[in-house]
């Protein structure tokens, strides 16, 4: 997390070096990328469009504000490729090792956090969340039952997920689809806690706002 740039290159080439080992083998010959698509296993398929997937969220810009002395970290789609090498210096996949202590001061010291990627597991990691002070305030624009399934724990936004960090953060959390915006109600889903907000949030027509505490 020390070199935002940096690990965002070295989370795209890991992400994507099959897809570029296949575009180096047929750039400018459809034929040749028709022939490898149709002699690849499915799984190798899945996985390819998987990573292209990620590569995409992975090209979010990511970005630590330091003003007047409160540290903001908006993270945007970031997905595990990137988190990786934030994290942990290198590409980690398995049991997880013990994230580095620079990605632990640097969490131990943000003051905001907008949640990544509507709140999905993959953009906001459990060892990340599990670093995160308690003085932090986070907010969420994510919309419940927009993507996956809860029974298969693919939900977005990770119910777990949300429920851990409001925790973590002594439930300085807001969320978009809590807020009625003109004729859209808050969703009936999701949890009805704009009547009674954390100190330092106020709503107004759409939008909540966080006043750092002096």
């Amino acid at each position: 997390m020390a070199d935002f740039t940096s690990a965002l290159y070295l989370g795209l080439e890991h992400a994507s070096r099959r897809l570029g080992e296949w575009r180096q083998l047929t750039l400018g010959k459809p034929a040749a990328l028709e022939a490898a698509l149709k002699a690849a296993q499915p799984d190798t398929v899945l996985a390819l469009a998987d990573a292209v997937d990620g590569t995409l969220n992975n090209q979010s810009l990511v970005v630590l504000f330091t003003c007047q002395g409160k540290k903001l970290l908006f993270v945007g789609d970031a997905q595990w490729g990137n988190w990786s090498y934030w994290l942990y210096g290198k590409a980690v996949t398995g049991k997880d090792p013990g994230i580095t202590q620079n990605a632990k001061d640097i969490l131990g010291s943000i003051d905001f956090y907008k949640v990544g990627h509507h709140g999905s597991t993959n953009a906001n990691p459990i060892p990340a969340v599990a670093a995160i002070s308690g003085k932090c305030a986070a907010m969420c624009s994510t919309a419940t039952g927009a993507y996956g399934n809860p029974a298969k724990h693919t939900e977005v936004p990770r119910t777990a997920l949300m429920e851990a960090l409001e925790k973590q953060i002594d439930n300085k959390l807001v969320r978009s689809d809590w807020i009625q915006a003109g004729s859209n109600k808050p969703d009936p889903e999701a949890k009805s806690e704009l009547a009674d907000l954390p100190d330092n949030f106020s709503t107004g027509d759409l939008y909540v706002d966080y006043i750092f505490p002096t």
